[in-house]
């Protein structure tokens, strides 16, 4: 299976959606719907499953910051994504920088719960970090 496909129009808040940093700063060019980690500069940087560096995830992207200093807001909660999911469905950090996986993508990376589709058309971002490479 692939990445899971989110469009970053499709990326909106719900009433259960919690706000982690109304005020951030992208570090790199970000889509919203990203999930992003704030590094040693206190800039937001893409979560990468591959990079040990870069598996404290703080939370999705809620808008896309298009250059390096932009504005970026990030949540965790219940996030609207797009549609089409499979609900019940773990996500777990992808190896592809700032992506969600199905969990039976994980081989070879570190293992980062990312949350579950909780309808066709939303995610429950809660983020568990067990930094434990995956066989």
């Amino acid at each position: 299976m692939a990445d899971i496909s989110i469009t970053a129009s499709g990326v909106v808040p719900t009433a259960s959606t919690e706000y982690v940093d109304n005020n951030g700063i992208a570090g790199a060019v970000i889509a919203a719907g990203e999930m992003v980690y704030k590094d040693s500069n206190n800039v937001y940087q893409l979560a990468d499953a591959n990079v040990l560096a870069s598996l404290s995830v703080a939370g999705m992207a809620m808008n896309s910051a298009l250059a390096i200093g932009q504005p970026l807001t990030v949540a965790k909660g219940l996030i609207t994504i797009g549609s089409g999911f499979t609900p019940g469905m773990q996500v777990n950090l992808s190896a592809n920088a700032g992506k969600l996986a199905p969990v039976a993508d994980v081989g070879g990376n570190y293992v980062v719960a990312c949350g579950c589709i909780y309808s066709a058309t939303q995610v429950i971002i809660a983020i568990k970090n067990y930094a434990v490479l995956h066989a």
